[in-house]
C-alpha cells in the first residue's frame, strides 16, 4: 500500500481497498440470492410461471456476479502488469548504468576476427 509522508494511505489505495470490499459484499449477497432463487425455481408447489420468473432472476444474478468477478480479475491483472512494468523500467535503468557509453557492440578478444566466415 502506498503511504504518504503523513502516514496515511494514498487515495488510490483507499479507493482500491473500498472497491474490493464492496465487491466482496456484492458477491456474498448475490450468492445468497442465487441460492434462494434456485430453491424457489425448483419448488413443485409453485406455479410454473412463478418458477420461470425465479429462473430468469437467477440468470440475471449469475450474469451480474460474473461481471463483478471479471472486473475484479481485470483490476488484479492491471496491478500485476503495472508492477511488471516498474520492474522492467528498473532493470532497464540498471542495464543502462552498467552499459558503457558509445557503441554497445560485442567486444571481440584481440587476435580474433569478428567475421564469421
Amino acid at each position: 500500500m502506498a503511504i504518504k509522508e503523513s502516514g496515511e494511505a494514498a487515495p488510490s489505495e483507499e479507493l482500491r481497498w473500498l472497491r474490493e470490499a464492496q465487491r466482496g459484499m456484492m458477491v456474498r449477497t448475490l450468492n445468497r440470492l442465487m441460492r434462494m432463487a434456485r430453491r424457489e425455481s425448483r419448488k413443485k408447489d409453485v406455479p410454473s410461471g412463478v418458477r420461470l420468473k425465479w429462473a430468469n432472476a437467477l440468470c440475471y444474478m449469475v450474469q451480474t456476479c460474473n461481471a463483478v468477478l471479471r472486473d475484479t480479475d481485470y483490476d488484479e491483472l492491471n496491478q500485476e502488469v503495472s508492477g511488471l512494468l516498474e520492474k522492467v523500467e528498473k532493470l532497464g535503468e540498471e542495464r543502462d548504468k552498467h552499459t558503457p557509453t558509445g557503441n554497445p557492440t560485442v567486444k571481440v578478444p584481440s587476435g580474433q576476427s569478428s567475421d564469421t566466415g
